[in-house]
Formats: C-alpha cells, sequence, structure tokens
C-alpha cells in the first residue's frame, strides 16, 4: 500500500472484509441483482479493490467519500469497501438533479467521489466534484461475473 495514505480502521483491527472471506460464509449468497448472485467473498473481493483504490487517492479514516453508482451489487460494494477504509459513506440518490447532488458535495465537504460513469449525468457530478476540488475515483472496470453463490 503506498506510503501516503491515512491511517483506516483496518490498520488496527481485522477488516469484514479479511474475516469474511476465511469464514464459512464466504461462498453464501449474500446479494442477487439483475447481474446475478453475489457470494460474501464476491462483495469483498470489489469492496476491497474501492478500499485501495481511495486509499490511493489518500482517503482514509475519518474522511467523507460521496459514491454515485447503480443500485445493487456495486452500491453495497462501493460503501463497504468505503466502509473498510475507514471513510464516512456519503451516498448520491440516482434521482437527484444536479442541483440537489451540487448541495450534497458543498455541505458534505467530501473527499473523494465515486462515480460509475456510466450513469446518465455522470460527467456533470464529476466536473461539479472537479470544480470543488474534491478527488474523482472512477468505478473499476466491470466487475467479473459472480464466482459463488450462483442460483
Amino acid at each position: 500500500m503506498p506510503s501516503h495514505r491515512n491511517p483506516t480502521i483496518s490498520d488496527s483491527n481485522p477488516s469484514l472484509l479479511d474475516r469474511v472471506g476465511r469464514t464459512s460464509v464466504a461462498g453464501r449468497t449474500a446479494l442477487v441483482d439483475d447481474g446475478g448472485s453475489w457470494s460474501y467473498a464476491d462483495l469483498a473481493a470489489e469492496a476491497a479493490v474501492w478500499r485501495d483504490r481511495l486509499a490511493d487517492a489518500c482517503c482514509g479514516a475519518g474522511d467523507r467519500v460521496a459514491y454515485l453508482v447503480r443500485p445493487g451489487r456495486s452500491h453495497v460494494a462501493a460503501q463497504l469497501g468505503i466502509w473498510a477504509g475507514g471513510a464516512i459513506a456519503v451516498p448520491l440518490a440516482l434521482t437527484h438533479p444536479r442541483r440537489e447532488l451540487e448541495y450534497v458535495l458543498d455541505d458534505a465537504c467530501p473527499r473523494a467521489v465515486v462515480v460509475d460513469s456510466s450513469l446518465p449525468g455522470a460527467d456533470d457530478l464529476a466536473a461539479s466534484a472537479t470544480a470543488r476540488r474534491v478527488e474523482v475515483v472512477a468505478r473499476p472496470a466491470a466487475p467479473p461475473p459472480p464466482r459463488g453463490g450462483e442460483t
């Protein structure tokens, strides 16, 4: 991990992500969405990607991170990844107009904004965040197909 990152909760305690990956629930179904059935291990792996990307963006314990992602697995994984890094999750609603999203950015003063660029209005949100000197963290490449917990 980069030496410039802020400390995280998992620096001193085993993280939820680590515990889930080593327990008997790892292969059990955690979530079912339009993309399929996802095991706890699948969610933990995707959340770890978010945690690491946010750490690379210098987000850590106590930082606020806003996120605008699709409902379902992406939402759960982003939120878990934010929490795993010790940050505070600030969800943004897909249904809110740009003005309301900008209000949340101004009010919450997040250190970073996670954006799924495939969503309508995502480019506008990224531009608004950049204008406010907020780091924009793009959604990683398409997640792999579900490995465990198939239905």
